[in-house]
């Protein structure tokens, strides 16, 4: 303190403004550094957690579309509406695979790891029950195959329904969390640069 006292008035006011400018240096990198991270908190939620979500989600859609179609065909006579309902059975069997298969190489927790392997274990027996109601339709045995549509294997399409809705909440769980870190570090990062800014209009008025 007796150093700074002894130092010539000049002296000290540049030793001031050169710690000054060191500080803003300081608060201007931790502001762009919050900066970065909010960009790759963004692409996250875009190119990450959102495509989960929509892949879920289309999950859910297709197995009800898939639903409805065998549906359709134990009750239907003629036989090329019964064929098209086939058709988008077929479709729709294989877009929900793709979907599957996307989530369970993008999933990187152990709970999204967990209940992508059973919504596998159990579309596999939904759909395998899906396809003998569907044969017996084909086959014009529509008693046969409404007993079988609404006999003990229809609990594999509400087990289905249960764990793809399960998925579905993990996700947007994880895209909320995202949102919420993405708006602190905002408001962290506006505050700091804000800071930054109205000392570099104090040096400016003082110059």
């Amino acid at each position: 303190m007796n150093t700074l006292r002894r130092l010539r008035l000049g002296a000290r006011l540049a030793a001031g403004f050169a710690a000054l400018l060191l500080l803003l240096v300081i608060i201007t990198f931790i502001g762009i550094t919050r900066m970065s991270s909010l960009d790759a908190t963004s692409s996250d939620l875009s190119s990450g957690i959102y495509p989960k979500v929509n892949a879920a989600q289309k999950m859910q859609y297709l197995m009800m579309n898939i639903a409805r179609s065998a549906r359709n065909i134990i009750i239907l006579e003629d036989e090329g509406q019964m064929l098209s309902n086939k058709q988008g059975i077929d479709k729709d069997l294989a877009e929900f695979q793709k979907a599957l298969e996307f989530v369970r190489t993008h999933v990187v927790t152990d709970e999204g790891r967990r209940l992508a392997a059973l919504v596998d274990e159990q579309s596999k027996a939904y759909f395998a029950f899906t396809s003998d109601v569907v044969a017996l339709g084909l086959k014009n045995q529509n008693v046969e195959g409404q007993r079988l549509l609404f006999g003990p294997r229809y609990k594999t399409q509400g087990e289905l329904l249960a764990t793809l809705q399960q998925l579905v909440a993990l996700f947007e769980g994880q895209m909320r969390t995202a949102s919420e870190q993405a708006h602190a570090t905002y408001v962290t990062s506006a505050t700091i640069l804000g800071v930054s800014a109205s000392r570099r209009r104090w040096r400016s008025c003082l110059a």
